[in-house]
C-alpha cells in the first residue's frame, strides 16, 4: 500500500464510509486516473 499510495480525498471518503462496494470503486477509479 505504501509503495503505490491512492490520492485520497477525504470529504469523499466521508461519504463513502457506510458503503464497502463505493469504497472499492472509488479506489479503483482514483487509482486508475
Amino acid at each position: 500500500m505504501t509503495a503505490h499510495p491512492i490520492p485520497v480525498d477525504m470529504n469523499a471518503l466521508q461519504h463513502l464510509k457506510n458503503s464497502a462496494l463505493a469504497l472499492d470503486l472509488y479506489a479503483w477509479l482514483t487509482h486508475e486516473a
